[in-house]
């Protein structure tokens, strides 16, 4: 089932993440509550595709030298755009587009 409220909430989610505003250590637990609240299973496509982008090792900002580079930021910002505009309640066809969104 396509969540509107619960994309719009990741993509803004997504936003402080990518900018430094939240560490990473709340980016993974704002997702899991969001995740935890909505059947909507491009949620999970999505963070899986930006799980790669940082390490969940120790507790960062996406600040100084932990900046994204412009190629991370790239896959992020297709993320949020992901995040946007699939409207599909497929769970096969949303892994399909959005990763064809992201690496090509």
């Amino acid at each position: 089932m396509v969540d509107r409220a619960a994309r719009d909430a990741y993509a803004q989610l997504l936003r402080h993440f990518a900018s430094g505003v939240i560490t990473n250590d709340e980016y993974d637990d704002r997702f899991f509550q969001i995740h935890d609240d909505t059947s909507d299973p491009a949620l999970w496509c999505i963070w899986e595709a930006v799980w790669p982008c940082y390490c969940d090792l120790r507790t960062y900002r996406l600040r100084g030298k932990h900046t994204l580079s412009p190629e991370t930021r790239r896959v992020i910002a297709r993320a949020i755009h992901c995040a946007n505009i699939i409207t599909t309640q497929s769970p096969g066809v949303e892994i399909c587009l959005l990763m064809s969104a992201l690496f090509t």
